[in-house]
């Protein structure tokens, strides 16, 4: 069986993984200062 995924389901995800990694980067930044 071949799951087929959309492509707005696809930047979705692409958007919000980004902006959890760019959370992860800046959270230690933060706890720095």
């Amino acid at each position: 069986m071949i799951i087929t995924i959309p492509p707005f389901l696809y930047e979705i995800f692409l958007i919000s993984l980004f902006i959890s990694f760019k959370f992860a980067l800046n959270l230690p930044l933060t706890a720095l200062d």
